[in-house]
């Protein structure tokens, strides 16, 4: 499923995964979230997790 969004542009990956605020948007497996986050961390986008909710987003 990442692959075929993600087809080597970043801002599509960010646009469908991740809302408005940056947070996450859709809801992944746990191996999907971790290929996610390898795949914005090698484009040094760095993502963090909410203490309250739980949910990945975007770390300015």
């Amino acid at each position: 499923l990442i692959d075929s969004i993600f087809k080597g542009n970043v801002d599509t990956l960010l646009s469908h995964f991740f809302d408005d605020n940056g947070f996450i948007a859709f809801e992944l497996s746990y191996d999907e979230e971790k290929y996610l986050i390898d795949i914005l961390y090698r484009n040094k986008i760095l993502v963090n997790v909410a203490c309250e909710s739980g949910y990945l987003y975007i770390d300015n």
